[in-house]
């Protein structure tokens, strides 16, 4: 029974994904868990279909029942211009897709048979510090204690945001850090698709100013299952509005006859590099909340299910030797940035010059072959295997007219280039000095856009 005056192991604030998988990890070992959901039952959970890379879901351990897995694995991928006069079919990215409320119950339910506790309808406002480190959380139901202190809130980021500036956590993501998406899911009998289209598949479009359109189809490529745009945080709030209607118009799969309507979801979802610390003493940051979503594109559960299991492994040593402050819980840090980090950071670099672009000039990199098969699959899996991609993007361009948009998107290469290999020198251990120059090496990069 949760109780006020009980002191927890571990209280994950946030019971989605991220925080549920980390809660269920947690209380397996045999640690009091406590989570705590803004919303006020297990199933007020706003529903859309997702793609799960493969590799991560086994990375992170994750074994999906048959009842989460509507369609059978994707192995192709495409990635379109603006008006599709060019496109890159992929067949190195494996996705699952799943629906997001199912395997939040799914998550939930994994944590609950473990033995953590769950308050529903209970809303984080802020952390209770004492002597430098977090020692409570402050709720709409009133105050609970624990030795760790999560935030798995996403996008709200309800908890970072009131650790003291002292502590060492940005409080602060710009506005054109963020992606507004906007997604509806069809079932169709007779889906219009273009010649060129492969079964089962998931194609992006990607658009001036960053913005894209997702599409899947299934195997038998007579289904659409999930149509998905996304608007970068600098678009006009009009354009947000108009989301639902450009939806079909720029996906142009779906047909006028025999569709049935299944779900639509919105909302903001921060696409930048992770925060350059997670955690702090006492108190640790995970999945949306610390900025793991992958840019570009805005795919976060593969992404969030590998930072929850660091971050349980972190919380866990931390618990073991009986010491919860940042010393003990950098590992988190240290393994995420070299496992994902250093992908996403790269990305960030790479989605910040295309956030800078129009429709035109993406058509133009497709058509000169600056944005080729070995850009498109980097962007879509986050892979860019070190110097060899880097070295082959930037070939490309010796044979282009050196205008001064093609300088700067050597410079994007370039800088995207040092951005990967200083996040894979993330410091291992903490040390204050260390990580200060750390930090403001990776700050400069980005201050350069």
């Amino acid at each position: 029974m949760v109780q006020l005056d009980k002191t927890y192991d571990v209280i994950v604030a946030g019971a989605g994904i991220s925080g549920a998988l980390l809660g269920a990890r947690l209380a397996r070992r045999g640690y009091n868990v406590l989570l705590i959901e803004k919303n006020e039952g297990p199933d007020d959970i706003e529903d859309r279909f997702d793609l799960v890379e493969s590799e991560l879901l086994e990375l992170a351990g994750v074994q999906l029942p048959g009842s989460l897995v509507h369609i059978p694995p994707l192995c192709n991928a495409a990635l379109s211009s603006p008006k599709s006069a060019v496109m890159y079919d992929l067949d190195d990215c494996a996705y699952r897709i799943i629906s997001r409320k199912s395997f939040v119950s799914y998550l939930r339910g994994l944590a609950l048979q473990a033995g953590a506790e769950f308050v529903f309808g209970c809303g984080g406002m802020g952390v209770v510090v004492e002597k430098g480190f977090v020692t409570g959380l402050s709720t709409t139901k009133g105050t609970y204690k624990s030795r760790i202190i999560v935030d798995a809130t996403g996008a709200d980021r309800a908890l970072v945001k009131t650790i003291p500036i002292g502590m060492g956590l940005p409080r602060r993501i710009l506005p054109q850090d963020f992606v507004f998406l906007y997604s509806q899911a069809w079932l169709s009998d007779c889906a219009k698709r273009d010649e060129r289209g492969s079964k089962g598949e998931v194609r992006y479009f990607l658009s001036g100013g960053g913005s894209f359109t997702r599409s899947i189809v299934d195997e038998n490529g007579s289904r659409i299952v999930e149509v998905e745009i996304g608007l970068r945080g600098l678009e006009p709030y009009e354009r947000y509005k108009k989301a639902p209607d450009l939806v079909p118009a720029v996906a142009g799969y779906l047909s006028q006859r025999n569709e049935s309507f299944l779900i639509s979801s919105s909302g903001f979802v921060p696409t930048r590099r992770p925060l350059n610390s997670m955690v702090c003493n006492g108190f640790m940051v995970i999945g949306d909340s610390a900025c793991h979503a992958m840019p570009v594109f805005s795919r976060g559960i593969g992404s969030a299910l590998i930072g929850a299991c660091h971050a349980a492994d972190a919380a866990s040593f931390a618990l073991e030797i009986k010491d919860t402050g940042i010393d003990a819980l950098w590992s988190y840090n240290y393994q995420f940035m070299k496992e994902m980090g250093a992908r996403i950071a790269a990305l960030d670099s790479i989605r910040k010059f295309i956030q800078g672009l129009s429709d035109a000039s993406v058509e133009k990199a497709f058509r000169r072959g600056l944005i080729d098969r070995s850009f498109a699959s980097a962007i879509l899996s986050g892979k860019f295997e070190g110097r060899t991609f880097f070295k082959l993007a930037r070939s490309i361009l010796r044979g282009v007219q050196n205008t001064g948009f093609l300088l700067l998107f050597d410079a994007t290469l370039r800088r995207a280039e040092r951005i990967y290999r200083h996040y894979t020198e993330y410091p291992r251990e903490y040390d204050p000095k260390v990580f200060r120059e750390w930090s403001r090496i990776a700050d400069s990069m980005f201050e350069t856009f």
